[in-house]
């Protein structure tokens, strides 16, 4: 197995103009993220708060609303930065918390990995208080869920995740060219109709894990009547134009599925949600069969992957890890499952 190198530095930079050689890299900012330029919202690395192991305030955060189309609206952005590395050039991580949208849930995830392997990884939160359902999930591009009226471009979430990834790269003069993306559960729907949505986005790869529908790569048929969004792209500009879509195969989209998430709490029951399946695991099956045989019609290749991981049901910790959720105060990746989310995304 190929394994990730990330060159290691023995003195830290001082990124941000307005900190000092001396506060940078202790972990500890009591006054929280400067918002004057350079922000430094990125300063910090390592935990914040490390006496509570569940405090909710460990993981350095602040509110971006930086995108101007969508600037009335708060994200509550949480990160996590390796004590050492390069952060001009290490690998950055986007990950997205399920329908709890919780901040902590995916750092927690992905901490110890962070650490050991030297990346960085920012969770936008998009709160219930600021953004619906039909923003998170399905990521605002239509009016409504089930509506045929695709809103402009502009107004659509995932254009957050472009924005913050040019914040990213302007506060620590990044030279990252793209970024990786993981999301569970809801999470996952908004990683995989982000993938299917915008295939300019700057994704290198992602996995979406688990999530209770996905975007069929074609209008989705059933019982004479034809589903769009979010269940299909049939009423987006990639839906229309098979340039974009090879564009969207081209993508390395890990379709990830629990072979245990067979259960049905919090699972979309609609008709066009069980147009895809029954349950979460054989929804992901049928997505992947649906985009595979979509790509050979049209003779464009996909090269989405289906990742199975044996045993799990409805869980981050054991998509990310394989199979189990550690104790341990460091990971192992021999020890791995091997369809875990890290080893697909980085590996």
């Amino acid at each position: 197995m190929k394994k990730i190198f990330f060159t290691l530095v023995t003195a830290l930079a001082v990124i941000c103009a307005c900190t000092t050689e001396a506060d940078y890299g202790t972990g500890i900012r009591p006054d929280g993220p400067s918002y004057v330029p350079k922000d430094c919202v990125f300063q910090t690395r390592g935990l914040v708060n490390t006496t509570v192991a569940d405090a909710p305030d460990k993981y350095p955060s602040f509110k971006y609303k930086d995108y101007a189309p969508l600037s009335d609206k708060d994200v509550n952005v949480y990160y996590y930065i390796p004590t050492e590395g390069d952060v001009a050039s290490m690998p950055v991580l986007f990950s997205f918390t399920g329908a709890e949208r919780e901040g902590n849930t995916q750092l927690d995830a992905w901490q110890l990995f962070a650490e050991t392997y030297q990346f960085v990884v920012i969770n936008p939160q998009f709160t219930k208080e600021d953004w619906s359902e039909n923003e998170y999930q399905f990521g605002g591009v239509t009016e409504k869920k089930g509506s045929e009226n695709v809103r402009s471009k502009e107004l659509w979430t995932y254009n957050v995740v472009e924005s913050l990834f040019d914040y990213w790269l302007k506060e620590v003069d990044g030279t990252q060219k793209g970024y990786y993306m993981f999301g569970h559960s809801a999470g996952a729907q908004f990683v995989s109709r982000m993938v299917m949505a915008m295939p300019e986005a700057r994704v290198l790869k992602a996995v979406a894990a688990n999530p209770s529908t996905w975007p069929w790569p074609v209008a989705l048929e059933s019982n004479n009547t034809s589903y769009g969004w979010p269940y299909s792209i049939k009423d987006l500009p990639v839906g229309k134009d098979d340039d974009l879509l090879k564009q969207v195969f081209s993508k390395k989209l890990y379709i990830q599925v629990g072979t245990n998430d067979t259960d049905t709490e919090s699972l979309d029951v609609s008709a066009a949600a069980n147009a895809q399946g029954k349950r979460r695991y054989d929804r992901g099956q049928n997505y992947y069969a649906k985009c595979k045989s979509v790509a050979e019609q049209k003779g464009i290749e996909c090269t989405f992957e289906l990742a199975e991981v044996e045993g799990v049901g409805h869980s981050t910790w054991h998509m990310v890890y394989g199979y189990y959720k550690p104790t341990a105060t460091k990971v192992d990746v021999e020890s791995l499952g091997p369809n875990s989310a890290f080893i697909l995304l980085f590996n």
